[in-house]
């Protein structure tokens, strides 16, 4: 039983994080790094002409059900014996991918026409699918690097 106390009062301390951390900032040889790129476009930088495309709260909103139903589950996987930290990183791996797959999706508004004549341009006028990432005409990946930097971290409390 004391175990069992022990588990919920960690559980109730412990948090998850899923978006770009700074640990996955880096772009060698870029002006901005991940983190930046990240919440220019989750928020937007209207005065620069680059509007909000939320790839974090909009899968958080649209997936909230889901996104509890795993927490539940983790929570009775501990309750069972399964320790805090495994069962807790399911749920942000799970929710990373969520994530992912709004990106890939393609979030709105569309590319503008200068953005994608400019990706065309870096390939010498092609536009190649990549089905890890999308194409070159879906918003939020160009190189692969933010979609990648997408990440869950858990710190399981005291």
């Amino acid at each position: 039983m004391e175990r069992l106390a022990r588990s919920v009062k960690q559980l109730r301390r412990t948090e998850i994080t899923v978006g770009v951390h700074g640990e996955d900032a880096s772009r060698p040889g870029e002006r901005f790094n991940n983190v930046q790129i990240a919440a220019v476009h989750e928020y937007g930088a209207p005065e620069r002409g680059i509007p909000q495309r939320s790839f974090i709260g909009s899968t958080m909103d649209a997936q909230q059900a889901q996104i509890l139903d795993d927490m539940n589950d983790a929570v009775d996987q501990v309750l069972q014996g399964q320790p805090i930290q495994s069962a807790v990183e399911r749920v942000g791996i799970y929710t990373e991918e969520r994530v992912r797959e709004t990106i890939r999706a393609g979030i709105k508004p569309a590319l503008s026409p200068a953005t994608i004549e400019r990706r065309r341009a870096k390939l010498k006028g092609g536009a190649p699918s990549n089905d890890r990432f999308g194409t070159k005409e879906t918003p939020l990946i160009d190189t692969g690097q933010l979609i990648q930097s997408v990440s869950s971290v858990v710190k399981v409390g005291a």
